[in-house]
């Protein structure tokens, strides 16, 4: 490390603030650079924890590491680490790229390792030199649907990199001199930023010992609150706050505080649950520095609390927003107080079903009081790490600001594509757009950035007045499988990248010709809240319908968590339901539906067909597996069956669908109807008794399982694909 580096290192410290680095060469160049780099710093700094993603074998610091794989990065939330190194030549994993930036300590180092970095003017001037925009990344094939060449793959997500992390991250280039043999040369490039604003900065910074105003405050409310209830209503608490701004120490400091005072002088019941029981950890350190005792506060693992229901008074939630909606909704109808800590941004588990959905149902149900911790308490405002993270990622964009006072004549809204090239010249658009998702769509994370910027199969749509955006729309153009393919799909064989509204209807219906037709699934359709229930999402769909008859598309498509407005809506605008999940989703509770607008002839005589046969499926199930929807959406649910056309199905199509069960790879639930239909052509019910019960929607099969002294759910699924084989050897003519 150069001396200009560690005196920056230095007072970045003093200030509290953590130190961005970019090491950029060969990937064996940059590891050994990074190992010695660290090393170095080990002379004058301890570092006690290091988290390496995707990191060489040869990258061997003196110091405790944790070596992980980037998709592996959710396991680290609320952890904290004196050093982040991310092996960018592994793969350039925006979302791990984002979570793990905030397990950090002030004074910490986070380094991306990454190819040679060169600017525009660079390139023209080099043309040996490639930019980032041509880097192989092996995170790409995320990126990219089955059928692109991924050789012919560009980034324009790296090439928008590059522009905030020149700003914000410290560059050390490790070269290769030819007249020098195998010599390095490491040249260090420190931005303006840092030059001219780290030397006026106050250098002292502290972490807090104690508690902050703000979560003294907060602290103070929730106590008195719980304290002063004497009554049995209900009452939860929300604490948000980005990273870094202390709401687990501030759950571990209430807890103690409750612990110790309390109602009518009696201790109350503490309890803390997480996804992971290492998340708590910061919890259980802060409750044991304000309550010293043999005794750590209660942990409960989320399924314990579900099934076993421990009695507890008040129950703390860290890492809510990756917890399944479903599961937080149940936690809240069974303990009278709950306090939820949660991060704003929407990398964790579930997005951000937290915010967009929880909330919402939380203030219709209960008494709560929401909370938020603003400013960071384990690093210095204004730190370069996180302001480059958010600007990079657009984890702080917005929606356009209020759009109340436009005028709404046909003129002054435009709708067109916003290609890619468009998002890297007109970032406010971008910007604009993206805050707009965040804000309407609970699962919209950075990765999803990535896919508008470099997904070659994603298009985007902007609806906009002069130079604000009013709606937006990503839209993913799938299917067009070979026909082999398409039935290795339906029997559950294959699953490439991408097509997944395709794969979906294939893999779950048996019926494999739908993926050898083309479409576009509509991914994400947002319009800005001020300009909401004007029709303006329909008008979106128009053009959007428009343009895919023009480009001779079977069908354009769409799925979604099933609530009432949007079933209307989708309804509204002539799209058919042809599939309900089996399972409601983790994210939010809600079961996923699957619609459609035919285009073509071919769609619309296949959809004819299969769609009666979904359709009596979920009439089948309605009081069973659907038990739990609402009765507003039953009575709609109830309204397109009885709209439905009967369902039809031939033999051979009930032969071909049983045999994807028999000898493949496909779900019961996908052939169910088709195994039914064939026992009771044959009226064979007394041979395939378990069979026959099995296929019965209303019998559970843990149940038959002990009834025919089955092993377990796998012997059960081997027996019924063993038992639909007897049953097709049965129907098929006799030589």
């Amino acid at each position: 490390m150069t001396t200009e580096l560690q005196q920056l290192h230095q007072q970045l410290k003093l200030c509290g603030f953590r130190l961005p680095l970019l090491v950029t060469g060969e990937e064996t160049q940059v590891n050994q650079l990074a190992n010695e780099l660290l090393i170095s710093i080990q002379t004058h700094q301890n570092l006690n924890s290091i988290l390496a993603v995707n990191s060489l074998t040869s990258f061997t610091p003196q110091a405790n590491t944790t070596r992980i794989s980037s998709n592996k990065f959710r396991h680290y939330l609320g952890h904290e680490f004196d050093c982040v190194l991310i092996n960018g030549w592994q793969g350039f994993h925006v979302d791990a790229f984002a979570a793990l930036s905030g397990t950090v300590k002030a004074g910490g180092l986070f380094i991306l390792l990454m190819p040679e970095l060169v600017s525009t003017s660079e390139s023209e001037l080099s043309a040996h030199k490639k930019g980032w925009d041509s880097f192989a990344d092996p995170d790409r094939q995320r990126f990219l649907q089955w059928g692109v060449n991924s050789q012919d793959f560009k980034s324009n997500f790296l090439t928008f990199a590059q522009k905030y992390l020149l700003q914000s991250f410290i560059q050390i280039i490790s070269q290769t001199t030819p007249i020098l043999g195998n010599n390095h040369q490491q040249q260090v490039s420190i931005p303006e930023r840092f030059k001219l604003g780290i030397p006026s900065l106050k250098s002292n910074f502290q972490l807090p010992g104690s508690i902050t105003a703000d979560q003294q405050n907060i602290i103070e409310q929730i106590h008195d609150s719980i304290a002063q209830d004497t009554g049995n209503n209900q009452q939860h608490f929300i604490i948000a706050a980005n990273r870094g701004r202390g709401k687990s120490a501030t759950l571990g400091m209430l807890a103690a505080q409750l612990v110790r005072k309390c109602k009518s002088h009696k201790p109350l019941t503490v309890g803390v649950t997480a996804p992971r029981m290492d998340c708590a950890n910061q919890i259980q350190t802060w409750f044991q520095q304000k309550h010293p005792s043999e005794h750590e506060l209660s942990f409960y693992a989320l399924d314990v609390l579900a099934i076993n229901k421990p009695q507890l008074d008040v129950l703390l939630v860290d890492e809510a927003a990756a917890i399944p909606v479903e599961l937080l909704q149940q936690l809240t109808r069974q303990y009278k107080h709950v306090v939820f800590a949660t991060t704003e941004h929407g990398y964790e588990g579930c997005g951000r079903g937290f915010t967009i959905r929880f909330k919402k149902w939380l203030a219709r149900h209960f008494t709560q009081q929401s909370f938020r911790l603003i400013n960071p308490i384990r690093w210095s405002p204004n730190d370069p790490l996180e302001e480059c993270v958010n600007q990079l990622l657009l984890l702080d964009a917005e929606p356009a600001p209020s759009l109340k006072a436009l005028s709404m004549s046909a003129n002054s809204i435009t709708t067109a594509w916003f290609s890619q090239q468009d998002m890297l010249q007109q970032t406010d658009l971008l910007r604009q757009a993206f805050g707009l998702l965040v804000q309407a769509h609970y699962r919209t994370t950075p990765s999803d950035l990535r896919y508008m910027l470099d997904c070659p199969t994603m298009r985007t749509v902007l609806m906009k007045s002069g130079n604000q955006v009013v709606g937006v729309a990503l839209i993913s153009l799938e299917g067009d499988l070979p026909s082999d393919l398409a039935q290795q799909v339906a029997r559950g064989q294959r699953r490439p990248n991408g097509h997944l509204f395709a794969q979906t209807i294939a893999a779950q219906t048996g019926f494999y010709e739908f993926a050898t037709l083309k479409g576009w699934r509509i991914v994400r359709i947002a319009i800005h809240p001020d300009m909401q229930h004007r029709g303006l999402g329909s008008q979106l769909l128009a053009f959007i319908d428009t343009a895919c008859q023009q480009e001779k598309q079977d069908y354009l498509s769409t799925s979604f968590g099933l609530t009432l407005p949007l079933l209307k809506f989708w309804q509204k605008n002539q799209f058919s339901l042809v599939r309900l999940g089996q399972t409601p989703e983790a994210s939010t509770g809600e079961y996923s539906a699957a619609m459609l607008r035919c285009i073509s002839v071919t769609s619309d005589n296949y959809i004819a067909e299969l769609r009666p046969i979904q359709l009596l499926d979920v009439q089948q199930q309605l009081t069973h597996r659907y038990v739990n929807l609402s009765l507003e959406l039953k009575t709609a649910l109830g309204k397109i069956l009885a709209n439905s056309a009967k369902m039809t199905m031939t033999t051979s199509r009930a032969s071909q669908l049983a045999e994807n069960f028999a000898q493949y790879h496909a779900t019961l639930a996908s052939c169910r109807l088709a195994i039914v239909k064939l026992i009771n052509d044959q009226q064979c019910q007394q041979h395939f008794p378990l069979l026959t019960l099995a296929t019965d929607p209303t019998i559970d099969h843990d149940q038959l399982i002990l009834q025919f002294r089955l092993s377990g759910k796998k012997q059960l699924i081997r027996k019924l694909r063993s038992l639909t084989g007897e049953l097709l050897n049965q129907i098929r003519p006799k030589n």
